[in-house]
């Protein structure tokens, strides 16, 4: 982030894509450069790969607009691909280089903390979801790690009702971490 040079910063995982055209569109949408942060609509992409070929499973388009900001207190809705952001304010909101899994809704809790999210209403990016059984996704999706990594998240940004600490102690119980929502 700190070589970056443009207005906005984002960020694009080396399987996925953007839209044709959302830049363009994007600068049309979000105004003057002086805004703060954006996330937006994307399509989900279910494949299978193999080394010399890309089947297409199914293409749906995952809105975000009926989705509270204040959601993200429990679990991320917003993939990292999905929100541009003013490069000139980030500079204290950095990655956690120490979590194993969640590092980008962490990242995007710091964002949210220290300046507005508004949500633009256009498709910008393609999450590519590789479905085959070798996948890099699966195992760490399925690491012990992330229900630790929730509850470091959690901690770090605390919540504010007793309804979000009651959903974060579901969470984490679906995770396989038992704990007392008053903690968290």
């Amino acid at each position: 982030m700190a070589l970056a040079r443009g207005d906005w910063l984002g960020f694009l995982d080396d399987d996925d894509t953007f839209v044709p055209g959302f830049f363009a569109e994007f600068l049309r949408l979000a105004g003057p450069a002086n805004a703060q942060c954006f996330y937006f609509n994307y399509n989900r992409v279910s494949e299978t790969r193999t080394p010399t070929t890309v089947n297409v499973l199914s293409r749906v388009g995952v809105d975000l607009s009926a989705r509270l900001v204040d959601s993200l207190d429990v679990k991320n809705f917003i993939p990292n691909n999905a929100i541009f952001v003013n490069r000139r304010l980030v500079s204290g909101c950095l990655f956690d280089a120490t979590l194993r899994s969640h590092e980008d809704w962490d990242w995007i809790l710091s964002l949210r903390d220290s300046m507005s999210l508004r949500f633009l209403n256009a498709y910008g990016s393609n999450v590519h979801v590789d479905e085959s059984e070798q996948s890099r996704n699966r195992p760490s999706n399925a690491s012990s790690s992330v229900g630790l990594d929730h509850l470091t998240i959690y901690r770090r940004w605390p919540a504010k009702t007793q309804e979000t600490r009651r959903l974060r102690s579901e969470r984490l119980l679906k995770l396989g971490v038992d704990t007392n929502p008053n903690l968290l």
